[in-house]
């Protein structure tokens, strides 16, 4: 008597796996991308609170004279606006509408933004939502 596996129980066993990797493989990708969303909302505070900041101090959001408002203008090293999968930006002028927004890009593509407003209220933009397949959309972080 022979022991081990005929070619096509290992055949089917493979399928099965392949099966099962095909349905969980983008809801992993999608865990991902929502783990990569703390980074951003963590960058968004920051800048709010600088700007808050500012605001208390000068009674005016920086930038709303018409000059450019950088980080430094807010008090912020560049260590505090470090990120590794979003890019912060301060809107010229400041504008009532939101005080920060970071912008998730992948292979040289912006794939959507992140705003907060002075509410604390977070906003995920769709800038070309499926324009690139590789590019995770609002949908995929659930906002």
């Amino acid at each position: 008597m022979k022991k081990g596996y005929t070619f096509l129980e290992v055949i089917v066993a493979t399928v099965i796996v392949a099966i099962l990797a095909m349905f969980a493989f983008p809801r992993f990708t999608r865990l991902i991308e929502k783990a990569r969303v703390a980074e951003g909302v963590i960058l968004l505070n920051t800048l709010r609170t600088a700007q808050r900041r500012y605001f208390a101090e000068h009674d005016v959001y920086p930038g709303a004279s018409g000059s450019m408002s950088m980080p430094g203008d807010l008090g912020l090293t560049p260590d505090d606006i470090k990120a590794n999968y979003f890019v912060a930006t301060i809107p010229f002028p400041s504008t009532s509408f939101w005080l920060a927004r970071v912008i998730r890009q992948k292979n040289g593509h912006i794939c959507y933004s992140l705003d907060i407003d002075e509410n604390g209220t977070i906003t995920c933009n769709c800038v070309v939502c499926g324009a690139f397949p590789d590019c995770p959309t609002c949908a995929d972080i659930g906002m």
